[in-house]
């Protein structure tokens, strides 16, 4: 079975449309980009299953975000931008869309494989490229599969872990 993994789509449309192929999966699907309607619509046609991302949770719950700019003073004029376009982009998808993105699960699991936006139970923190084996296989070891598929950091890698 081939799996595509696009994830971390942002509304971005052209890079969106750029690498359709059956059989993905995503996370922070409309947050930040010019398109999300057409995003989602055109997901939903594909049929395309998914995971939530953590600004896709944004868009109906604050708890998180004003969490993570109490413990990272460094994110919290980032996170105070990201907050005064929740507004904007609910009314932009719509009550409908929303329900839909409300109702994605945070794991899709595969024959061997996983995949989740950030860590199984955390939208917001995922390790680091260059993250010790030791964090990669504690993060994840809970998903019993051999391969893990997470987005969230923007940042392309492959690691294999010690067995």
């Amino acid at each position: 079975m081939r799996v595509a993994v696009v994830t971390d789509i942002h509304g971005n449309r052209r890079a969106f449309q750029a690498v359709l192929e059956p059989g993905c999966a995503w996370g922070d699907l409309v947050f930040g980009g010019t398109h999300p309607r057409e995003i989602i619509d055109e997901i939903r046609t594909l049929g395309w299953p998914g995971v939530l991302g953590n600004t896709d949770e944004m868009l109906w719950t604050q708890e998180r975000p004003i969490e993570m700019a109490s413990a990272h003073p460094h994110l919290a004029s980032l996170l105070g931008r990201l907050q005064d376009m929740v507004a904007p982009m609910r009314a932009r998808i719509g009550n409908e869309r929303l329900r839909w993105l409300r109702s994605l699960p945070t794991v899709q699991a595969g024959e061997g494989f996983a995949v989740v936006h950030a860590r199984p139970k955390d939208l917001w923190q995922a390790p680091m490229a260059n993250a010790a084996d030791e964090e990669i296989e504690k993060t994840y070891m809970e998903l019993g599969v051999p391969v893990v598929v997470y987005g969230h950091v923007h940042v392309s890698h492959v690691r294999r872990c010690p067995e």
